[in-house]
């Protein structure tokens, strides 16, 4: 299963405050815990998936300037990949 979480989910975090933590999916294979500060966002993401996922952060809710990690395993080896 592949999931691809872009664009609003930056927004959604800040909405629901400090703190915080979610299943963002019907089935639970996608939970999100997040906490933030004046000078930082962290973020831990758990996944049930057979291959990788996405998660991305846009100034605008689109694509276009979003900043978008990817993580997963590839050959049995993990991979995180950034793109700004």
């Amino acid at each position: 299963m592949r999931i691809i979480l872009v664009a609003a989910l930056l927004g959604f975090c800040l909405a629901a405050g400090p703190g915080q933590q979610a299943y963002l999916d019907g089935d639970e294979r996608f939970y999100m815990e997040w906490d933030y500060s004046d000078t930082n966002i962290t973020i831990l993401c758990r996944v049930k998936t057979t291959g990788w996922f996405g998660i991305g952060f846009s100034p605008n809710g689109g694509m276009s300037g979003a900043d978008i990690v990817t993580a997963g395993v590839r050959d049995g080896v993990p991979f995180l990949q950034v793109r700004d």
